[in-house]
């Protein structure tokens, strides 16, 4: 392939160069995201990527990827205060004496 390539095969060449330089599949989004603390903030980021969507602003399959880092950190936060409401909740029945 390499002597090919050097004879002049502009296909070999290419092949050569895809496998040491593949095409970047993704690149940088120029979208601020709000910063999310609670689901109405995931909310609101939702609302904003299918607007910039809507728009032409991003393409649909940026807006997927931005609607999955919102989605998870949404799910990153209700797991964070489910902790936080279990360990309430086993402070008090501690206090209380029901656990052991």
């Amino acid at each position: 392939m390499i002597n090919q390539a050097k004879e002049g095969n502009l296909q070999a060449a290419k092949i050569i160069l895809d496998r040491l330089l593949p095409p970047r599949k993704d690149r940088p989004i120029n979208f601020k995201l709000p910063c999310i603390k609670n689901a109405a903030d995931a909310l609101e980021a939702s609302r904003l990527i299918c607007h910039a969507v809507g728009n032409g602003e991003i393409t649909p399959l940026e807006g997927e990827s931005l609607s999955k880092i919102v989605e998870i950190q949404a799910k990153n936060i209700d797991l964070f205060n489910f902790g936080i409401r279990l360990e309430a909740i086993e402070k008090q029945m501690s206090q209380k004496g029901v656990m052991s």
